[in-house]
């Protein structure tokens, strides 16, 4: 799968000293691009400031996600996993999705087979969905809710799909 060309043009840079090659590229599987080569030395380094300060967050923010998880870890891991100690594949499922369906019983069951064991999978699920489990073992936890906060507060960068 090769990426095409969708659009490449010369515009003038924002400094009006300058120009700036900009190319719009995608591949088949639905993946975009946007490439920005500079002819202006003062917008190049304002564009790698940019960049910059965009890599830094983004560090910031997963640092504090994993800060997030391994403390969650220790102080709620071991009540999450007996919640679904013992517990058959359909009891854990509606434990779970406290009824409400999603994942469906299917997708879980795949889950767990592909994890080897109920334990296996609601670990994995313990990383990935703290709401969840924060909501079925009632907790609030101000350490946890202030880093969530901070994280949150943090630019995630995302820029909208081109056709949005």
């Amino acid at each position: 799968m090769g990426w095409e060309t969708d659009s490449d043009e010369v515009i003038l840079c924002e400094c009006g000293a300058g120009t700036v090659r900009v190319q719009h590229r995608s591949n088949d599987s639905g993946k975009f691009e946007t490439r920005q080569t500079f002819n202006c030395a003062e917008c190049q380094a304002r564009s790698d400031e940019k960049q910059r300060r965009r890599q830094k967050d983004l560090d910031d923010r997963a640092e504090l996600l994993s800060a997030i998880n391994q403390l969650a870890a220790e102080r709620y891991l071991e009540p999450w996993l007996s919640l679904f100690e013992g517990k058959t594949v359909p009891d854990a499922w509606r434990i779970y999705t406290d009824e409400r369906r999603y994942p469906s019983i299917s997708t879980f069951r795949k889950h767990i087979k592909a994890s080897g064991s109920v334990s296996a999978t609601m670990r994995s699920y313990f990383k990935w969905n703290l709401p969840t489990v924060f909501r079925l073992l009632n907790i609030v936890d101000p350490d946890i809710d202030e880093m969530s906060r901070r994280m949150t507060s943090i630019p995630d960068h995302r820029e909208p799909h081109p056709w949005q």
